[in-house]
């Protein structure tokens, strides 16, 4: 995993809808954070992220949606909350199992948020089920 470009380590994969990576970032000048995964074993998947700054609106983004499809890796994927825009791209399936999107070839997936205007404050994340 890393997140706008800097190595935040491995995350493992689980049943649990605990987060399996959590961490402090700061968004980029143009107010988005870049979360990349890239698959290492069999599937890379992302059931949700949770973004949290102080004095601002939070959120909590649920993946779970789309029940079992194939997906095109190519195509963009896009969700709305809060007045935050979260785009998924690289993601090759939906599946129930993993609840959420997952990636079962080589290379990367992302997931940016955007509309986060307070850039350059801290910004708590949590990634689920990666």
């Amino acid at each position: 995993l890393s997140v706008n470009g800097v190595s935040v380590g491995s995350t493992t994969s689980s049943t649990s809808t605990d987060a399996t990576k959590t961490g402090t970032n700061t968004a980029d000048g143009s107010g988005k954070i870049t979360f990349s995964f890239t698959r290492r074993t069999h599937h890379v998947h992302l059931s949700s992220l949770d973004i949290e700054a102080a004095q601002v609106n939070s959120v909590k983004m649920s993946f779970n949606d789309r029940g079992d499809k194939t997906l095109s890796a190519s195509s963009q994927y896009m969700y709305k909350s809060n007045g935050y825009t979260f785009t998924l791209k690289g993601w090759t399936h939906t599946r129930n199992y993993a609840k959420g999107f997952l990636r079962n070839q080589p290379g990367t997936a992302t997931a940016v948020v955007s509309g986060l205007r307070w850039a350059q404050q801290p910004l708590q994340h949590r990634q689920t089920r990666q």
